[in-house]
Formats: structure tokens, C-alpha cells, sequence
């Protein structure tokens, strides 16, 4: 069938033909972009969307710095080491600029591996970074990145997450997430549970989030009532916060 395009063209000559395929192709091209950002979510990428956001959400509402930074592995290094050297970094840090970071980080198969990790805690410089992962993994790997993320309102919150899960690696590339448990809060993922069984997922993130503007310490079986308030049973538990 002939392109309505072409159709549109065709009188002007061969050079305005040429001109309606090219529009022809430059519009699915641009179809190809649109309908790549309503890619479904694999499972493990719904579920670490939903710890993202939540634990940016949290982070926003206390006025915790957050900052996203990004660590490669070189040519020759172990991937599966990606994440135990992940963990030596944060000692580092604490030792170094006396903060313990909570995080969730997305590894993905970019490369020889890289680790996206999304943290809550103070500053780190970017050359002492750099040098500390080259010494970690063994001068392997060096290249690193690190900014701040700025947090003003929930869309920020939800296109970070919706970018860390996402865009930074596709289907293909993502291949695992992990979170420290305080970058939510201990019991986090039984009360979402809980709360989604109780009241279907679109009441459920409303209640969630009503929790995400305390810092809760402990929880156990945790349900909210009819009424919205938190009941809570097994071992004790705190709340802190307005």
C-alpha cells in the first residue's frame, strides 16, 4: 500500500518523494522512542521501583541528602566481586567522612559490569572516590561518577527511580538490585505486604507513604486499620519523627 506520505509528495518530484520517506522514517523513529518508554517492568525491576521511590520518598520527606553515583569494573575483574567491593567502599566512607551509606544499587551488565547505586548520607569527594575504588578492585577500575540528586517534590523522587531502574540499563542489562535495610526501614517489605493485601496497591501507596515521613526503627507484622494508624505486634518498636 502506498504511503499516505509519498501520496502527499509524489507531484513535487522525485526530491519531495525522498522527503515523505524520510518523514516516514523519521516518525518511527520517533514511535520506536515513545513506545520504549512504556517498556513493561520485568518483576525484579517493579520490585526494586517500588524500594527506590519509596526510599526517596522518605529521604525527602526527612531532609536526608541523597546522591547517585556510579562505579565501573575494568577489563579483567570479577563481577560477581562487584558487590562485596561495593561493601568495602562503604567502610571506607564511614571511616573516611564518618557516615555509614544506606543504599540501593542495580547492577547491570554495561560494559565489563557496573554498579548504579542511589545513597543516603553526607559527602564524598569525587577524586578521593575515584582513588579509593582503583585501590579496592585492585587498580582495575577507576572511572567513577557521583552528584547529588535534589528531591523537592514526589515526581523528582519518581523519575529517579523510574531512571534507576529503567533507563540506566534495559531489560537485557539489569541484572540484580540490593538495598541496605535503613534505606527503607527494618520490615519495610511485610508492611507493604501486608497494607496491598489489606487494601489493594493504589490505597496501599498512599498508606505507605504516610509511614515513609517517620523514621520507623522496628517492626513486625505490621497492618494500619480502618482508621490509618499503624498497629503493630511481635517484637517492640519506635517512631520517630512528626
Amino acid at each position: 500500500m502506498e504511503s499516505p506520505y509519498i501520496s502527499a509528495f509524489s507531484r513535487l518530484g522525485k526530491d519531495a518523494e525522498y522527503r515523505a520517506l524520510r518523514i516516514n522514517q523519521l516518525n518511527f523513529e520517533g514511535f520506536k522512542r515513545f513506545a520504549a518508554s512504556f517498556t513493561p517492568f520485568l518483576k525484579k525491576q517493579t520490585r526494586c521501583f517500588q524500594r527506590c521511590i519509596s526510599g526517596l520518598i522518605r529521604a525527602m520527606n526527612l531532609g536526608l541528602r541523597t546522591s547517585f553515583m556510579t562505579l565501573t569494573s575494568g577489563k579483567g575483574f570479577p563481577v560477581s566481586e562487584l558487590l562485596r567491593c561495593f561493601q568495602v567502599l562503604r567502610k571506607r566512607v564511614f571511616h573516611r567522612w564518618g557516615f555509614l551509606m544506606e543504599y540501593l544499587g542495580v547492577r547491570t551488565s554495561e560494559g565489563n559490569g557496573v554498579l548504579h547505586v542511589l545513597f543516603i548520607g553526607g559527602y564524598i569527594d569525587t577524586f578521593w572516590l575515584s582513588e579509593a575504588w582503583r585501590s579496592i578492585t585492585m587498580g582495575i577500575s577507576y572511572i567513577v561518577d557521583i552528584r547529588e540528586v535534589h528531591l523537592g517534590r514526589k515526581a523528582d523522587c519518581k523519575r529517579m527511580a523510574r531512571y534507576m531502574t529503567q533507563y540506566v540499563a534495559g531489560q537485557e542489562q539489569f541484572e540484580r538490585f540490593s538495598y541496605s535495610w535503613k534505606f527503607l526501614f527494618r520490615g519495610a517489605v511485610r508492611v507493604w505486604r501486608s497494607l496491598v493485601a489489606d487494601f489493594g496497591v493504589s490505597e496501599a501507596i498512599l498508606r505507605f507513604e504516610r509511614i515513609l515521613s517517620h523514621s520507623i526503627v522496628t517492626v513486625a507484622q505490621g497492618s494500619f486499620d480502618v482508621l490509618g494508624s499503624l498497629v503493630l505486634s511481635g517484637v517492640p518498636y519506635r517512631v520517630l519523627g512528626g
